[in-house]
């Protein structure tokens, strides 16, 4: 028994040790998305699921066209009821399901498109643009306008409006308030908000609306704060504007926040997560790009020394 205590002990920490290796060792790869039909500093990444981003552009003539693109390859997205002087923007995407809006001339609606079918998604409450951001199951999230921005859910043609309760209104400014819902992910909304401090991202869940501001931000101004851009599983994301008016990327995982920024750029945005992968914007100093991060494990190297001390320590063991 005390000659075995020795080799268990062993295993275990070496065991641990292998298992805190996996966690961190991860690396990502940054590929940068931009529209080839994009006119000058107009391509914007908002959205990725699986291996297909999503955005949207302005072409030569300042008309608005959706996007989405796969291994390289693009494919516009221009709703058929859209206003051809106006356009069609996209802002997020749930497996083959793309969410966006179009305007019609007077207004923007939100729609949904899944294999060439569009449908027009329209909140009865609004009585101005309506967006559609994001989709979990069969529920919709967005934002539509009465007279302020609130937030909604749609499933299966029932909308419920969703507004933080700490959010406030700001009637010499209403186009830049409000509540904003922009992902969501099983039974999760996620979103922005203003009040008086600035801008702050939220978390709803039944009714429960929790306030989510990155450690590193400052709220003290007009677009200051933190926004909430998606989810996905128990990882929300999005940006911050910091104290030196600086954008940056973050996660936050059960209330741990990690800054992205793209390698070099002076400014990112999240704009979008699916499992491991992100999506955002980032600025080089002249122009804007979008990009998709994607996560790459390192070589497990320390497994092979595990399983050969492993050995080792077990064929000691026999021969004494």
């Amino acid at each position: 028994m005390n000659r075995s205590t020795p080799l268990a002990l062993t295993i275990a920490a070496l065991a641990a040790l292998h298992g805190a290796d996996t966690a961190l060792a991860t690396d990502y790869t940054y590929t940068v998305v931009d529209s080839p039909a994009a006119s000058y500093n107009t391509s914007r990444v908002t959205g990725v699921s699986g291996t297909t981003v999503v955005g949207y552009y302005y072409d030569s003539q300042s008309v608005a066209h959706g996007f989405k693109e796969a291994s390289g390859s693009y494919t516009t997205v221009d709703d058929p009821s859209a206003d051809t002087s106006i356009g069609t923007t996209v802002y997020g995407v749930c497996g083959s399901v793309i969410l966006g809006a179009f305007s019609d001339g007077p207004r923007w609606h939100g729609f949904s498109e899944t294999g060439g079918l569009y449908s027009t998604l329209d909140d009865p409450a609004s009585t101005g643009n309506i967006r559609a951001r994001g989709m979990s199951g069969n529920t919709v999230v967005g934002e539509f306008w009465d007279g302020r921005y609130h937030g909604f859910t749609e499933t299966n043609g029932l909308y419920t409006t969703l507004d933080s309760p700490s959010a406030i209104d700001f009637p010499t400014d209403p186009y830049n308030s409000g509540t904003h819902a922009t992902g969501i992910s099983g039974n999760t909304v996620v979103g922005y908000f203003r009040n008086i401090t600035g801008w702050h991202g939220f978390s709803e869940m039944n009714g429960g609306y929790t306030t989510l501001d990155d450690p590193a931000a400052t709220a003290n101004g007009l677009n200051y704060g933190t926004y909430a851009t998606g989810i996905s599983g128990d990882t929300i994301a999005g940006f911050f504007i910091d104290s030196s008016d600086n954008t940056h990327g973050f996660t936050d995982t059960g209330g741990v926040y990690t800054t992205w920024d793209y390698p070099g750029a002076p400014s990112t945005t999240i704009d979008g997560i699916s499992g491991t992968s992100l999506a955002g914007n980032f600025g080089d100093g002249v122009t804007f790009h979008g990009f998709i991060a994607t996560s790459i494990p390192e070589p497990a190297s320390l497994s092979v020394l595990v399983l050969g001390t492993m050995g080792a320590l077990a064929r000691r063991r026999n021969r004494g």
